[in-house]
């Protein structure tokens, strides 16, 4: 909004007092048989070159230049005969032949009386997009700047339209592992910023800021012809229809149509220009496709109401706006061959947009409760620690890994039952959540740890260094069951016997080195019981 409010905002202030002043130059001009012409329709020679003139006086100047825009065309202005401004712009490589509109904004020298000035020109193309737009006498900098205000709505529009694709686009590729699909969405984002490119090639504001009409002029055929490829991909996302041979073939269409335009352009043959009833064939295939495509889906029911209503508004909205364009581009040589587009385009990414945002909220709610539920499924509610379900789990993932080792720690809680018998289940239960904390406090910081039975747990380390983890982890595990019978004075002391076995990934089974660490526990726990007995026997 502070962008805004600066950009399109009027500072209040005075300064040369012809600031303000506007003479229209649009009429007034005749060529060299002295015929009154129209600036956006010369009649050039068969050189396609022609002179034009027009009488003017110094009183009219007052200190102003002469503005306006030309298009697709060569000129050198004289003054008394004498040269003040050259425009010879050299196109070579990918720009083709053609610059588009180019804003001038030229010094009038000072000079006394009445005297002519002349135009010398040479058009690029002889039709409707070949002259001189909006020619005035007014100061450079307002001029520049009012063509700046005018156009920044515009530029606006397709500016805030393309950050939304970007948001999509990005958002789409960070959320897509949780997408059941995801190009749907990262062919939205795409469409919304081809479609926002194209709608702002032919505003101002683009070429003032980069002061490279050719450039900008590119970039409008480049969306054009790119603009095919993300829409179809996306319809024929929405509609199940992704691998349909028809949308093979117009892809592939646009591929070679780019291909063809930037090889034929880079070799001199021809012109985006000349070439441009290619791309707007392919568009008005691709529409039909899209028409056949939302029909075919719909008697398939492959798509559901809510989607029918959101992509059929917003691409008619579309489509009617493209294609008046067209017309006005061929029939009427609008001076802004994409405004009703422009139109078009705001209100299918407004609709889109907020479908394809609504469903990625819906998406992610429903992730999150998967989460959630998955994380009560594999969690064990007495010890924190995961369960069986969640140790399997693992064992999965590790059955995936082809390269290096783990070590597989069983371990067993000594004296439970007897704990349950004597003290009760509460007692028991405290047992066990000590016994737990123990673990998880040695081994689960530099592993993993799992609760998979009433008293066995299971420790997994995996580091590269896992054995001199395990020197470091069963150190502290000793010295924590110490404290907590020294601070708790549990009626029965904390025990805990455990068991190693090294699991090699290659082999693909876990379930011996369960079973080998499984018989290590057991033998630990015979070992402990009868150091019991030979401390009570002395």
């Amino acid at each position: 909004m502070a962008v805004i409010l600066v950009l399109l905002t009027k500072f209040p202030v005075r300064g040369s007092l012809y600031q303000d002043q506007i003479t229209n130059l649009e009429f007034g001009w005749y060529d060299s048989e002295g015929l009154e012409i129209d600036l956006m329709h010369i009649d050039f020679d068969e050189n396609h070159q022609a002179m034009i003139s027009m009488p003017i006086d110094s009183h009219e100047v007052n200190n102003r230049s002469l503005c306006f825009t030309s298009r697709n065309i060569n000129f050198s202005i004289y003054l008394s005969n004498k040269l003040i401004y050259d425009f010879q712009p050299e196109l070579s490589g990918f720009y083709g032949k053609y610059y588009g509109d180019y804003l001038h904004a030229v010094p009038i020298p000072s000079f006394y009386g009445s005297t002519e000035l002349h135009i010398k020109c040479t058009a690029l193309l002889e039709n409707g997009w070949t002259g001189f737009d909006n020619m005035i006498l007014q100061d450079s900098g307002i001029h520049i700047l009012s063509k700046f205000r005018e156009s920044m709505p515009n530029f606006l529009v397709c500016f805030i339209t393309f950050g939304i694709g970007i948001v999509l686009f990005i958002g789409s590729l960070l959320f897509q592992e949780i997408q059941h699909h995801p190009i749907e969405s990262i062919s939205l984002g795409a469409v919304t910023m081809v479609l926002s490119m194209w709608a702002s090639s032919q505003n101002q504001v683009i070429i003032l800021l980069t002061g490279n009409s050719g450039a900008v002029h590119v970039l409008d055929y480049l969306a054009l012809m790119v603009m095919p490829i993300p829409v179809l991909i996306f319809i024929s996302s929405i509609t199940q229809n992704l691998n349909h041979k028809l949308v093979k073939i117009l892809i592939l269409l646009s591929c070679l149509n780019i291909l063809l335009q930037f090889t034929m352009v880079l070799m001199g043959i021809s012109d985006y220009h000349n070439m441009l009833v290619f791309s707007h064939g392919i568009i008005i295939f691709g529409i039909c496709l899209i028409i056949y495509l939302i029909i075919s889906s719909k008697k398939k029911n492959q798509i559901n109401q809510s989607q029918q209503i959101y992509l059929v508004t917003g691409l008619i909205t579309a489509i009617i706006g493209g294609i008046l364009d067209m017309i006005r581009y061929y029939f009427f040589y609008a001076k802004d061959s994409s405004a009703l587009s422009r139109i078009g385009l705001l209100i299918f990414v407004i609709i889109l947009s907020f479908y394809q945002f609504q469903h990625m909220l819906a998406i992610r709610l429903k992730s999150s409760e998967a989460e959630m539920m998955h994380t009560l499924a594999t969690e064990d509610a007495l010890t924190g620690l995961k369960n069986r379900t969640a140790f399997n789990e693992f064992e999965q993932e590790l059955l995936r890994r082809t390269k290096g080792y783990c070590l597989f720690i069983h371990l067993d809680v000594n004296h439970l039952k007897k704990v349950n018998d004597t003290y009760g289940h509460a007692d028991g239960d405290k047992h066990i959540k000590a016994a737990a904390s123990v673990i998880q406090n040695s081994f689960g910081e530099k592993g993993y740890c799992f609760r998979v039975g009433g008293d066995e747990f299971f420790a997994i380390l995996d580091s590269e260094s896992c054995y001199f983890d395990y020197e470091i982890a069963s150190e502290k595990f000793y010295q924590l069951i110490q404290e907590y019978n020294q601070t708790e004075n549990p009626p029965v002391p904390l025990a805990i016997a455990h068991g190693i076995a090294e699991y090699h990934y290659s082999t693909k089974n876990p379930d011996e080195a369960e079973k080998l660490a499984d018989s290590r526990m057991y033998e630990n726990k015979r070992q402990m019981k009868s150091t019991v007995l030979s401390k009570k026997s002395t």
